[in-house]
């Protein structure tokens, strides 16, 4: 058990929202590692915390990357988004080939290579998205037959391959993918999600949207139509370290949403939350004159959502609801 102690100043130039966020990486034992967030709610106006505050977040834990990950095939999504996601990518081909390791000094090293294909005009239009910068990973134990991977490239490099004329207007991107294990063989059992962006940072594409890469969720991840994924935990130095049984007890978790950052000047990353996994839930955007903007159906506590890039400046009203639950934030868009 790691207690973890932080007293700090801040201003309101800290504060987005009236939500001052704090996150820690505690190393745990040898192996093992655990991102904890913390989000403390201040008063308005009054941004000073004098009394002693107690959280009680949820705790990830997960084995440090010592093995390897690898995987190829390709898959053919039926609801991708992004800056050329949907229609346009929906039935076509979407390849992909990857590795990612670390080496003796304990350094990543990895390749990506995915293979897009769209519909342009009349004309089938291929896209390539290449990294030889292997950044994070991290392997999680599902089940004793079944492991997640989630795996991060970055310096990405685009490219348009119809037309070698056509320059893409996003290198030094970033690649994002989760990847799930469930034994052999791999088609039509292992499963993928990836997630581009550009060097600006936008969602360039996505091959299921609205796509979530948060833990413990799968719910956005495709099956593949063929190819295999792998993720070995062997072989490394923390292979040689007993792995000790860990149990976790989670606290009922509050029927909550939240967006961060709010106000901003592009999107809104919308967090569900709610103790309730059996019922779907169901959000709603609106403006102040009522006017239906954007819903999403078949949601589930824990995905986190990116909306609000097209909006225009103004105040939006979003409304969570699942059964006789409701919750109603305000979004403000500069």
């Amino acid at each position: 058990i790691t207690e973890v102690t932080d007293s700090r100043s801040y201003s309101a130039i800290d504060v987005n929202n009236g939500i001052f966020t704090i996150k820690y990486t505690v190393d745990l034992k040898n192996a093992y590692s655990a991102n904890i967030l913390f989000t403390l709610s201040t008063t308005p106006g009054n941004y000073s915390l004098n009394t002693e505050c107690t959280d009680y977040p949820l705790v990830t834990v997960s084995t440090k990357a010592d093995g390897f990950v690898t995987g190829g095939g390709f898959i053919i999504p039926t609801n991708s988004g992004g800056t050329i996601g949907g229609a346009p990518v929906n039935g076509f081909k979407n390849n992909f080939g990857f590795n990612f390791k670390f080496n003796k000094a304990g350094k990543p090293q990895g390749n990506w290579n995915t293979i897009i294909r769209r519909r342009e005009g009349l004309a089938e239009v291929v896209y390539q998205v290449k990294s030889n910068i292997a950044s994070d990973l991290v392997i999680t134990k599902m089940s004793n037959t079944s492991y997640r991977a989630d795996l991060k490239y970055t310096s990405a490099n685009f490219q348009n391959l119809t037309c070698s004329l056509c320059p893409v207007d996003a290198n030094n991107g970033i690649v994002i993918v989760s990847v799930y294990d469930n034994g052999e063989p791999g088609a039509l059992i292992d499963s993928i999600l990836i997630s581009i962006r550009d060097r600006k940072n936008n969602l360039w594409y996505t091959s299921h949207f609205p796509g979530s890469h948060s833990a413990g969720q799968n719910s956005d991840v495709q099956l593949l139509n063929k190819g295999n994924i792998q993720i070995h935990t062997q072989g490394g130095p923390a292979a040689k370290l007993a792995a000790p049984e860990i149990t976790a007890t989670l606290l009922p978790v509050e029927f909550n949403i939240k967006a961060i950052p709010n106000p901003t000047t592009t999107a809104f990353e919308v967090q569900l939350q709610s103790d309730n996994s059996r019922d779907k839930m169901q959000l709603r955007v609106t403006d102040l004159t009522g006017r239906t903007v954007q819903t999403f159906n078949n949601l589930r506590s824990g995905q986190v959502l990116r909306i609000g890039d097209n909006y225009h400046a103004g105040i939006y009203i979003v409304e969570l609801m699942q059964g006789e639950k409701r919750k109603v934030i305000k979004l403000v868009k500069l």
